[in-house]
Order: structure tokens, then sequence, then C-alpha cells
């Protein structure tokens, strides 16, 4: 005949169990992970013309379910692009502008420390395109999340756009004498000017 356990000893048993779950559901380890659906979005001009100005915009979104606080964001621009300016034009669904925006070496970066579900941020980039350069640019951003939180759709991180270039100088050629009047014996000076009204270089 099988021994029966105190019934005391069953019930402490049974709370060790419990316990246990409990301690394995809080640990990190176990803890539920946080996924949050970071996009960014580059959009600009499909042309352009090599001295004049432009305006890149990107949209970064989080689709969530989760935050995304402390998401980051960095647009290297191409090379040859002066004047580069960057400001934040809207921030909705809770989310909050970059305080750190920056633009180091033509590269327009930032933290969004504020990224909840469903946020959306707005930058706008301004400057002006090289005078000279290949046929077109290409530009990509890139967006990704903070630590501890995974993107279930990474491919929306990156945007790029192409902008076909031309680059167009007006150059004019003047010429000027000394004298309106012809007098023999008396020389005349001839002066030839070149210039190169822009917007573009022509080395």
């Amino acid at each position: 005949m099988a021994q029966r356990k105190p019934f005391a000893s069953i019930i402490f048993a049974a709370t060790q169990y419990i316990v246990a779950g409990i301690v394995l559901a809080a640990s990190p380890l176990h803890a539920g992970a946080q996924t949050a659906d970071v996009q960014i979005t580059k959009s600009g001009p499909s042309s352009g013309v090599g001295g004049t100005g432009f305006i890149y915009i990107l949209e970064m979104d989080n689709n969530g379910p989760n935050a995304a606080n402390g998401a980051s964001f960095q647009d290297p621009l191409p090379a040859g692009i002066t004047n580069v300016q960057a400001t934040c034009t809207l921030a909705t669904g809770g989310a909050a502008c970059p305080t750190d925006l920056s633009v180091v070496n033509g590269t327009v970066a930032g933290t969004l420390a504020t990224f909840p579900n469903l946020g959306k941020v707005r930058v706008e980039i301004s400057g002006k395109f090289g005078v000279t350069g290949p046929s077109t640019l290409t530009n990509t951003a890139n967006i990704s999340p903070p630590g501890g939180v995974t993107d279930p759709l990474p491919n929306s991180n990156t945007s790029s756009i192409s902008t076909a270039m031309r680059y167009e100088a007006d150059l004019a050629v003047t010429k000027t004498q000394s004298s309106d009047t012809y007098q023999s014996g008396v020389p005349l000076t001839y002066t030839i000017t070149l210039s190169n009204n822009g917007p573009g270089a022509a080395d």
C-alpha cells in the first residue's frame, strides 16, 4: 500500500512551483519582448540643377505596437552639397522633435527621445546642389530602433531617392576699347572680359 504524503507537504510543494513560476515570468529574460515598426520615408526633387537650392523631407513613423523612445536616424547627403540646414517641422501622435538635430560633415542626424506608438516626426533639409557632380545623385536615409526594441519590418528602416542632375553655366564675353576714335599713331587697347554667371561651374 502506497504511503500518502502529508497534506501540508503537498501545499508546500505547490507553493514552491507557483513562486518559481512568478519569478520566472518576472525575469528580464522572459519578459514580453518590445517591438516597434519604425519607418522612414525620404522625398525630394526628381531632378535638379547644379548650384541651385533643394529641399528634402524625412518622415519618420512608429507603427507600433510599442514605443520606440530613443530611436535614431541619419541621412548622409551626397558629396558637394553646401549650405545644409535641418529643421524639425512636425511632431504628432505624442512624438517630440529631436533636441539633438545636427548637421555634421554633410550628415543630418538626430535621436527621437519621445517616439510613442503612432508617433510621427518630420524633418526638412535644405541646401544647394554642387556646381559640378555626377548625372544622378542617390541619397539614402535610415532609422534604427532603440536598444531593447525589435523592429519586425526592418525593410522600412531605409529610404532612398535619386535626383537626375544637369549642370548649367551662363557664359558671357564683353569687349571694350580704350577709345571710340581712331587716330593715326595713337595706340588702342582692347579688353576682353569672360564671365560665368552660373549657377554651375565651367571649368
